[in-house]
């Protein structure tokens, strides 16, 4: 069951992540003079709040037809040469009895595991919105979906996993490994900003 339901999750993320054919957003703002945006929804289940960049990236909320999951995405940059667009998003599921956040993050790198040159370069165990979390960077390549003909594309990726009140939250960022240094302290500061309302 959690293999199918990560297997679909990579296919949401891919299909988000490789598809959208948008225009290459403005170039990245210094961090010093970058403004922020504080993400709140309406929806119950997204019942958090974390610190988002106030240009180039717009939140986007959805939710799972056939899966459950709710689930908010900061749709980023677009890389000029491969088209791929950088992703941080925040996922909610029901969680399974049982399962703990090491377990959902050991079944997720089996998945990925498939994954052409797929390599994970770090786990740790950092403290996000005061709960414990499971977090593993790697790399993996892929083929920009319109151009097959294009050589592979190395990208490089975090996920995060914490559980709390009956729910797993995962967090994660992916983007051209070549621009991760770029994009990774984005993905810092909404771990670092991230909190749970009640």
């Amino acid at each position: 069951m959690v293999l199918g339901v990560l297997s679909v999750t990579m296919l949401v993320v891919t299909i988000i992540f490789g598809v959208h054919p948008l225009k290459p957003k403005a170039p990245i703002q210094s961090r010093a003079a970058m403004k922020n945006h504080n993400f709140q929804s309406k929806n119950p289940v997204l019942d958090f709040t974390f610190e988002y960049p106030e240009k180039g990236w717009q939140p986007v909320e959805a939710q799972g037809s056939i899966e459950k999951y709710d689930q908010v995405y900061l749709q980023g940059p677009v890389n000029k040469e491969n088209g791929f667009t950088t992703l941080i998003h925040a996922t909610v599921r029901p969680l399974e009895v049982g399962k703990t956040a090491p377990d959902l993050l050991e079944a997720c790198l089996k998945t990925d595991s498939n994954l052409t040159k797929f390599r994970i370069l770090h786990k740790d165990v950092k403290e996000v919105g005061r709960e414990k979390a499971f977090s593993v960077v790697y790399e993996y390549e892929s083929f920009p979906l319109f151009n097959m003909k294009a050589p592979p594309v190395l990208l490089r990726g975090q996920r995060v996993y914490l559980m709390r009140n009956g729910r797993s939250y995962e967090l994660m960022i992916e983007t051209v490994a070549a621009q991760y240094k770029d994009y990774a302290p984005i993905f810092e500061n909404v771990l670092k900003t991230f909190k749970f309302k009640k």
